[in-house]
């Protein structure tokens, strides 16, 4: 592809579990594609996304190998659209595409 890339730096505290986000390296698009192996609650996610929407970011994509989604309505207005595999199913949230 040639197209650019951004990296979002994340940490997650041993302790306790909460997660951090770092800066963002690379160039910012006015449409953006985030992507993730595993979307278990959305915490990562959604606080990338967050960070994104502060950026100036204006259209959110959503990818993930495999989607648990174990905290119900994480993702309620946050992202345009989303797409998953099929590899776990579990409550998929209606903005989410099986793949």
């Amino acid at each position: 592809f040639d197209a650019p890339v951004s990296f979002l730096v994340k940490n997650r505290d041993p302790k306790t579990g909460e997660i951090e986000v770092g800066p963002i390296i690379g160039d910012l698009m006015e449409k953006m594609v985030v992507y993730d192996d595993l979307i278990a609650s959305g915490g990562t996610m959604v606080k990338a996304i967050s960070a994104l929407k502060e950026e100036g970011v204006k259209e959110i994509y959503v990818c993930a190998t495999h989607g648990l989604f174990t905290k119900k309505g994480a993702f309620e207005g946050l992202f345009f659209k989303g797409f998953v595999s099929d590899s776990i199913l579990r409550d998929v949230p209606p903005q989410f595409e099986v793949l």
